[in-house]
């Protein structure tokens, strides 16, 4: 095996993970940054005046959430309906009204079949959000109409250039909940992968603190114990894994190093979406530990497991629920098994040889 082969590879699969976080962090915090007046309003909605301009709001991926307070509201008697099946009769869904901010009007949309007196909507429990036309069915139909309308009553001569591109929709505030539980899983996300990316930073400095390399420490001095590795020859090779006589190692995605004799269990998983799929074998050790070798295709993890399977063929293979259960609760009859396994085969192998027990 090449000298050396356990450092470069662990700074090359640290350094990938830390551009690919380094990335959705980026984009995380970009967004964030773009939408933040939005993720302010969460805390304190703004306050819609009817005399100010919110062009800036319109062209935001998220608009602010907004008190109503300070609105005037027109009814406009228009309504939105649904068709759940094409032999079904339409059925109201929401009311439509109108609000002018700053120097635009715009159409408001209500979640409500009732005839709501606009005060009733502008109130402290009340919220809009500030979204895009696309998102009101039949807009471009429903808009020349209330203009229409609009227009005959009041004697104005409004045109769809008088209109904001958006709707605000109102929504009652006990409706933020969505937003908040949303929002929250995004922060929780991004908190995820900073730590994640303070990790892969972490091991890029010294590779030795990586599961797969740290326990190697309970067979000596860390170092020496990867020259030791590394000084044996594979007997199986594939791309980004290894099995010399006493080791497995992995050297893509994760680097890690797992000695033969300690392992008790090995299975494989099939994983990934139906257009890029690959295999894990999955390792669990007499100490508890598991690791996870990543990126096997169809003939090397068939290959590796037939190699397993040759060097030490003891020890339990292939998933259920009744191995995951000894595993957690009852190990020692694994080991007590394995221990069984051993000389069974070693018993068979000196009757197959003819050689007798001394």
């Amino acid at each position: 095996m090449e000298q050396g082969l356990l450092k470069k590879s662990a700074i090359k699969n640290n350094l990938m993970w830390i551009v690919i976080l380094g990335v959705i962090c980026g984009g995380l915090s970009f967004f964030g940054y773009q939408n933040k007046d939005y993720l302010k309003s969460l805390i304190k909605p703004i306050v819609l005046q009817q005399e100010e301009n919110y062009d800036e709001y319109y062209e935001q991926m998220l608009p602010p959430i907004t008190n109503l307070d300070e609105l005037y509201i027109l009814n406009t008697y228009f309504y939105l309906y649904e068709q759940e099946t094409p032999s079904s009769k339409e059925r109201k869904t929401d009311g439509i009204y109108l609000t002018q901010l700053g120097n635009k009007m715009i159409i408001c949309v209500y979640p409500s079949t009732a005839d709501e007196d606009p005060d009733v909507l502008l109130t402290e429990d009340m919220v809009g959000y500030i979204k895009n036309t696309s998102e009101v069915d039949r807009y471009s139909e429903l808009l020349p109409e209330v203009i229409k309308d609009f227009n005959s009553y009041y004697g104005t001569e409004f045109t769809e250039e008088d209109f904001a591109p958006k709707v605000l929709y109102m929504e009652s505030k006990s409706r933020l909940i969505v937003n908040y539980i949303v929002t929250g899983a995004i922060v929780i996300f991004g908190l995820a992968m900073i730590i994640y990316l303070i990790k892969y930073v972490i091991y890029l400095i010294n590779f030795k603190g990586m599961k797969g390399i740290r326990h190697l420490k309970k067979y000596g001095e860390i170092t020496s114990v990867i020259d030791e590795i590394e000084s044996e020859q594979p007997i199986y090779a594939g791309k980004g894994q290894m099995i010399t006589e006493n080791w497995i190692v992995s050297t893509k995605l994760n680097t890690c190093a797992v000695k033969l004799e300690n392992i008790i269990w090995v299975y494989t998983k099939l994983k990934g979406i139906s257009e890029v799929q690959y295999y894990a074998l999955y390792i669990h050790t007499k100490d508890g530990d598991k690791f996870v070798i990543n990126t096997l295709t169809e003939m090397n993890h068939t290959q590796v497991l037939n190699q397993l399977k040759e060097m030490i063929p003891w020890i339990y293979y292939g998933e259920t629920s009744q191995t995951h259960n000894l595993w957690k609760k009852q190990r020692q009859i694994m080991l007590d098994e394995i221990e069984a396994n051993k000389k069974i085969i070693s018993l068979n192998q000196i009757q197959d040889t003819g050689i007798e027990e001394v």
